[in-house]
């Protein structure tokens, strides 16, 4: 695979550990990871479809084949895993990567051994990688099999809402962009790194104006209670614009 681009090392870990938590894996796992980035001072990662068919297909084939391995039983690789699934490629080739765990426990045992690995904890606090998959499955042994995948693709520059909180009770919110690290300067007709941004609670953008791109922005939503969407467009020097946009829920004051 000519000009391929895999950032990240790709280990295996096998431990025993504490008993499975009764909660939402991978809603569990996400929010420890996006933590432990947040307080690095790095932007959360987006959960991406294509990244969670490909990890969830790995950590099923540990769990019925009981092993602990990049290569899958049917010898393929975290990278081609990845791209039959449909992820998004550079044109000098894809930019992923992938740890893996297999033991007893809920998401804090691997998330716990990933980050005192500094290879497995290079992929979490990653500065490049923008999006995310978890695939989690439980063997007949009794162990639960967990796989991340990492990436980036050209033109998916996420964005989030308070480091990505679900809810909020005040209108006054912070928007956190990602950068384009990949290709800074743009990869053909995708986006380099921004230089310009507006934001708006409408996919149109009516009165919203351009303004130089920051990492951070504040923004006020509409002043009425439930799920909004926040449209951000990005424009970088060239005049290529990329669309991105986050929901969050409003609670009433």
């Amino acid at each position: 695979m000519g000009g391929m681009v895999v950032l990240g090392s790709l280990l295996a870990a096998a431990l025993l550990a504490r008993p499975v938590q009764a909660q939402d894996p991978i809603t569990t796992l996400l929010g420890m990871i996006n933590q432990a980035r947040v307080s690095q001072g790095l932007p959360p990662y987006a959960l991406n479809e294509a990244l969670t068919r490909a990890a969830q297909r790995h950590a099923e084939d540990m769990a019925t084949h009981n092993f602990v391995d990049h290569t899958g039983s049917d010898g393929s690789s975290a990278v081609s895993r990845i791209l039959e699934a449909g992820y998004g490629v550079y044109t000098f080739g894809p930019v992923v990567g992938e740890n893996i765990y297999g033991g007893v426990g809920g998401p804090d045992v691997p998330f716990t051994w990933w980050m005192n690995s500094s290879v497995h904890r290079a992929n979490i606090l990653h500065e490049k990688y923008r999006e995310i998959g978890i695939g989690v499955a439980v063997g007949s042994n009794g162990w639960t099999y967990w796989t991340l995948t990492f990436g980036a693709q050209p033109n998916v520059l996420p964005v989030f809402i308070n480091d990505g909180a679900g809810i909020t009770d005040s209108p006054q919110v912070t928007l956190t962009l990602t950068e384009e690290k990949i290709a800074p300067q743009g990869d053909g007709l995708a986006i380099g790194q921004p230089s310009q941004m507006r934001a708006s609670t409408q996919p149109d953008f009516p009165n919203a104006e351009w303004q130089p791109w920051a990492a951070r922005t504040p923004f006020t939503l509409e002043p009425v209670a439930g799920p909004q969407t926040v449209y951000v467009q990005l424009m970088d020097p060239q005049g290529r614009t990329s669309l991105t946009w986050a929901t969050i829920t409003l609670t009433e004051e």
